[in-house]
């Protein structure tokens, strides 16, 4: 196997830059510090004067119900109470994707990017309860983890790229790859895949009926769909800032509120103690929350919001139309409008420290109603009928007052746009998606949020429409990009084949990225130590908090 310079050392602080450096020649970890700039970690959140913190005590969180112990393995907030994943993000602040270890002490890829080589931690045990009983977490335990998902699982994409996994001892699981693939290390960090133990799928035939896992938590009792009572496990494996073992908190309950509007109001009369992990996009109502004593942690997120246009489409064939479209459109009315005055612009690539930086994209997305103009009479279609598709009701930005707004702006260009809207994401799929029949599509972009390949490979020939393809592009050279960025191991160089990717899309207007939203997350000023992130991958490191009583 060959191998990076040196091995990529997981425990718990480096910085996104000395990270690069010390992967394999600056390699596969490029992908993963995705949504941070170079040099913007900060130091762990939960760091505080060990005479500050307090141990123990009891706190209250939501869940959006859970009809099984399975489902908590998927719930973004209680991600790694129970269950862990080999490695995680820092999130030492809303946009810190500082990878640290846990299941995992190591990692490496090969130069040439066809196997990942993961060393153990040692000392991770299993929660100390049947049919484990707290034995050592061990090399098989990855191995049989991938092997799950690949059989049983919704999560089978995340290993489609492995051909196999080898245990050479206890400690260090290696994954073999059918092609090279730097971006799979983004894999291992979604949320939804988690180190599993084999004897409760043997016993059970399923992970429905008991949650044993390796984290700082373990279950203590569970209602479905009402409640889930954590208790502290005795024996977990990370250290405090105070020098003893993790968690601080004694119990941790999560109630099932699936009303947004009930949840907040939880929130504000201190029932929970932290807001839904997909927060809100709504600046007045984080300005209330905060006005009302509550802690808001603040950033742009990794929601993409983009109009996409069917290239086979007799006039939106000519470059001409879509580049018009593309700055035809009027994104800071968008953000005013759709977002209360707080978004960003969006790249193809909607990853910063990967895509254009906010500079670069308004410059090159600053609206011009005249070119765009003279681009719609230039191409000769001046009054054409489009139709914008789209879902009636959903999050803003992606709503028919979204689309209203887009075809206000193309109408003012010179093209006659009306709306396609559809009540539910069911129809949308059945009339638009799944078929790809749309003139003109408002949408997300489904990457992973962690990695710039998700991205690029969306647009890629390999991928249907029904899988995020929604303009069924077919483009050798976006091919060609996307598979050259999956093999290289070098940071500096992978960047600038993402952005070669992003310059082509730009250049032939493939799509027109909009703007992106800034999502606002409320927890109690009681809550310390709590590192919140900007996306559903993590909520908060329950393992390092504490709560000042």
């Amino acid at each position: 196997m060959g191998t990076g310079k040196q091995m990529a050392d997981g425990p718990r602080s480096q910085s996104r830059r000395d990270f690069l450096k010390v992967v394999g020649a600056g390699s596969a970890i490029a992908m993963i510090a995705a949504c941070a700039p170079p040099g913007t970690a900060t130091p762990s959140a939960s760091a505080a004067p060990v005479s500050q913190i307090k141990r123990g005590g009891t706190v209250t969180i939501p869940n959006v119900g859970n009809p099984n112990l399975e489902d908590i393995n998927n719930d973004a907030g209680l991600i790694g109470l129970v269950y862990q994943s080999l490695m995680e993000f820092r999130a030492s602040d809303f946009n810190d994707n500082t990878i640290v270890g846990l299941i995992a002490e190591k990692w490496e890829f090969a130069s040439d990017a066809t196997s990942l080589t993961i060393t153990l931690r040692k000392g991770v045990k299993w929660h100390n309860l049947p049919p484990v009983n707290g034995r050592p977490v061990t090399s098989a335990d990855v191995a049989w983890t991938a092997e799950y998902y690949l059989k049983n699982s919704v999560s089978k994409v995340l290993y489609d790229v492995v051909d196999r996994v080898e245990t050479p001892d206890p400690q260090t699981a290696i994954f073999r790859l059918k092609r090279p693939s730097v971006s799979f290390l983004g894999n291992l960090l979604d949320k939804r895949n988690r180190i599993l133990p084999r004897e409760v799928f043997e016993q059970d035939g399923s992970f429905q009926k008991r949650a044993v896992g390796t984290g700082p938590f373990m279950v203590k009792e569970f209602v479905p769909n009402v409640k889930t009572v954590f208790v502290r496990n005795p024996d977990y494996y990370e250290m405090g800032e105070d020098g003893k073992p993790l968690p601080y908190l004694d119990e941790i309950t999560s109630i099932t509120q699936t009303d947004g509007q009930a949840r907040l109001a939880a929130l504000r009369s201190g029932q929970v103690v932290v807001d839904s992990p997909t927060g809100t996009q709504s600046a007045s109502e984080a300005a209330s929350l905060k006005a009302g004593g509550l802690t808001i942690a603040e950033g742009i997120a990794v929601f993409t919001r983009n109009l996409f246009m069917k290239l086979d489409h007799p006039v939106l064939k000519d470059k001409r139309v879509r580049q018009a479209i593309m700055i035809g459109i009027d994104r800071d009315g968008w953000i005013r409008t759709q977002y209360e005055g707080e978004g960003a612009y969006q790249s193809f690539v909607p990853l910063p420290g990967w895509g254009y930086d906010q500079a670069a994209l308004k410059t090159k997305f600053k609206q011009d109603v005249a070119k765009a103009t003279a681009l719609v009479k230039e191409a000769g279609a001046v009054g054409t009928k489009l139709k914008i598709s789209g879902l009636a009701a959903a999050t803003a930005g992606l709503n028919s007052k979204g689309a209203e707004f887009l075809a206000a702006d193309l109408k003012t260009i010179g093209l006659d746009v009306t709306l396609d809207v559809y009540p539910g994401m069911p129809q949308l799929l059945q009339s638009v998606l799944n078929p790809a029949k749309f003139d003109l599509l408002l949408h997300v972009t489904n990457g992973n949020g962690v990695d710039p390949t998700s991205y690029g490979q969306l647009w890629s020939s390999g991928i249907a429409a029904g899988g995020g393809n929604y303009a069924s592009i077919k483009d050798p050279q976006i091919d060609a990009l996307v598979a050259a960025q999956d093999k290289e191991v070098d940071a500096t160089k992978r960047k600038a084949l993402v952005r070669q990717l992003e310059d082509y899309l730009y250049d032939n207007a493939i799509l027109a990225p909009l703007a992106q939203p800034k999502i606002f997350k409320g927890r109690s000023a009681k809550l310390k130590g709590a590192n919140v992130y900007h996306g559903s991958q993590k909520w908060v490191n329950w393992q390092r908090v504490w709560f000042d009583q």
